[in-house]
């Protein structure tokens, strides 16, 4: 239980949780229950194994570099390493029921062969209307990251520590929650019933609307609950919704008001992984991550290990 309230800043999961599927509840009144971290942490693999190419492939390598996050779509995390991340599960059959209520038999007939297609379409739609940012309460001092291939890269990544603040991690009303590990996976039912109830699109209706999508923890609840085999990766996720006119948070996104943001201000330090010297080109990139960083008055260390324990020089 104590290992559980260091996860989820001082509540325990089933309390956590219980705030997640509250109907009432937003992220906000979240926050500011829990103790949110001092410092977060990123790595970043160069990806000399990864099936899309090598990190000097990559077009966002000079960005990682420089301190800049890319905000990934939430449909995209299913391709990461986990399949069933971010996806967005509900009955459908309980929806369309709730949809039909009151209607006689051949108009349920005709409203659910109607509304079939348009639950798949906003069953989607939740999965691509926000832009998420990974961060973890997971050290450098601590294998699990660096040895883990979808992060570390058997310690050939780079790790950099951020200063949490208010501007950079949860502005308005952009949340900064921790991930929930359990098995049970979200049920966006009850959100869906709630959209379908609204004056503004009437049952049967599925058109976007970023208020009603907030409606449970902003709607979004889906996005940080994930399979408790993951628990070690103990992570914290920025959550960026949509603007009403459909493009992310403008005031958020500094670099190209999309999906990616400078986080360099925040930049306390920056680790090279225990194996980075086994990457290809790792001088290039060490030089890269020198000269941008010295500048800075941003130490950068070469993580050692030494018999099991990692230490950083």
């Amino acid at each position: 239980m104590d290992d559980d309230k260091n996860c989820y800043g001082g509540l325990s999961a089933q309390r956590y949780r219980k705030l997640i599927e509250d109907d009432q509840t937003k992220a906000e009144y979240i926050s500011c229950m829990m103790k949110v971290p001092e410092t977060v942490y990123r790595y970043r693999k160069f990806g000399s194994e990864d099936a899309a190419g090598s990190w000097k492939e990559n077009s966002y390598w000079e960005d990682d570099v420089a301190g800049i996050c890319m905000f990934s779509k939430a449909e995209c995390f299913s391709g990461i390493n986990d399949s069933h991340d971010c996806e967005v599960n509900f009955d459908g059959k309980m929806v369309n029921d709730h949809i039909c209520a009151g209607m006689n038999r051949a108009q349920r007939r005709k409203k659910r062969k109607e509304t079939r297609n348009g639950l798949e379409k906003y069953r989607k739609h939740l999965q691509t209307c926000v832009r998420i940012g990974c961060f973890t309460t997971a050290t450098p001092f601590e294998h699990e990251m660096w040895d883990d291939r979808d992060f570390g890269d058997g310690g050939r990544a780079v790790c950099f520590e951020y200063r949490v603040n208010k501007w950079d991690f949860s502005p308005s009303t952009i949340p900064f929650l921790p991930v929930l590990y359990d098995d049970v996976p979200y049920d966006s039912t009850l959100v869906i019933e709630a959209i379908a109830d609204t004056e503004r699109y009437p049952a049967g209706s599925y058109e976007h609307s970023v208020a009603e999508s907030r409606m449970v923890c902003l709607g979004f609840g889906h996005t940080i609950i994930k399979a408790s085999r993951y628990r070690k990766e103990r992570e914290w996720r920025v959550i960026v919704p949509e603007s009403d006119d459909g493009k992310y948070k403008r005031e958020y996104f500094n670099v190209d008001h999309e999906s990616r943001r400078d986080l360099s201000q925040a930049v306390a330090a920056v680790y090279l992984g225990p194996g980075f010297d086994k990457l290809e080109h790792a001088e290039k990139y060490r030089d890269a991550l020198i000269r941008n960083w010295s500048s800075r008055d941003v130490k950068i260390y070469q993580m050692i290990n030494e018999d099991g324990v990692l230490r950083a020089e």
